[in-house]
């Protein structure tokens, strides 16, 4: 018989409930993401400078005296819209006409290789009695959207999702894996951690800090699979134990001893995030 069902009544036995969080993985790119990974936070910083910079009225189907505003979203093909929405006119004015009219916005699109590229969309909604309508998107490298919507939500709209600041990685999280699981978690220097070896220590730690701990996980739990691979060290990713949070530094999935099964348990070197998400 494999191991593994022991294994398994060890940790709902004598096992101690810990957090397991987990959010890369699920994440969508923002447009933001530079190639070495990172988030830019001045194209973010910067974004209220583009979208909508004039626009003309003519002859059109929105009614007269109609107050119309936008609000455009700033995106990447098949990735999440960037925060913050660019709304227009600024500072809660409106566009208006005493006829019958339609609006042509004017878009200016953000600069460099990380900004304007053919991929590159401006998503617009009309704003209607407070209700943001979808009318159309421009994609770069046009440089005009012709709004001429009567007032009234038009079929098949796209409801409308305020951006979500990305993280440092530049990726907003999407459902990320929140599960209490029954695990091990002990101080390095507590007995089960001094019987290990110097050189498997060195391995899951490097240099070994103070609040360092060894984690003991299950593989799977509650029909979830545990992935402590690639681990998010900006505090995304997080084990909480006894109050405390920890990120994975290294991690070792250990075979089954009776038959060579790989996933018999995971062995975890864990580091402590201070309270701002940051490592000691």
């Amino acid at each position: 018989m494999s191991t593994l069902e022991p294994m398994t009544n060890l940790f709902q036995t004598h096992a101690s409930a810990a957090r397991y969080f987990r959010s890369s993985g699920t994440a969508i790119l923002c447009s933001c993401k530079t190639p070495e990974g990172f988030r830019d936070p001045e194209l973010h910083l910067s974004l209220g400078s583009y979208g909508v910079k004039s626009y003309v009225i003519s002859p059109g189907a929105i009614p007269a005296n109609k107050e119309v505003a936008y609000t455009l979203l700033y995106h990447r093909s098949n990735m999440a819209p960037m925060s913050p929405a660019i709304t227009y006119p600024k500072f809660g004015q409106t566009i208006t006409d005493p006829a019958n009219f339609q609006v042509t916005l004017t878009v200016d699109w953000p600069d460099g290789a990380d900004g304007a590229t053919r991929y590159d969309v401006f998503r617009a909604d009309m704003s209607v009695s407070g209700t943001l309508v979808y009318i159309g998107q421009v994609t770069f490298p046009d440089t005009t959207l012709v709004d001429n919507l009567p007032a009234v939500v038009p079929p098949g709209s796209l409801p409308y999702a305020a951006p979500v600041l990305c993280n440092e990685a530049g990726e907003i999280p999407q459902n990320p894996v929140d599960l209490m699981v029954k695990a091990f978690v002990q101080p390095i220097q507590s007995t089960r951690a001094t019987r290990l070896s110097t050189e498997y220590l060195q391995e899951l730690f490097g240099n070994i800090e103070a609040d360092d701990h060894l984690g003991i996980f299950p593989v799977n739990w509650a029909g979830t699979r545990l992935n402590f691979r690639d681990w998010s060290q900006s505090g995304d990713d997080f084990i909480e134990y006894d109050g405390q949070r920890f990120f994975v530094i290294n991690s070792n999935m250990i075979p089954d001893p009776g038959d060579g099964n790989p996933e018999h348990h995971w062995e975890l070197g864990l580091r402590m995030l201070r309270s701002d998400g940051l490592e000691n």
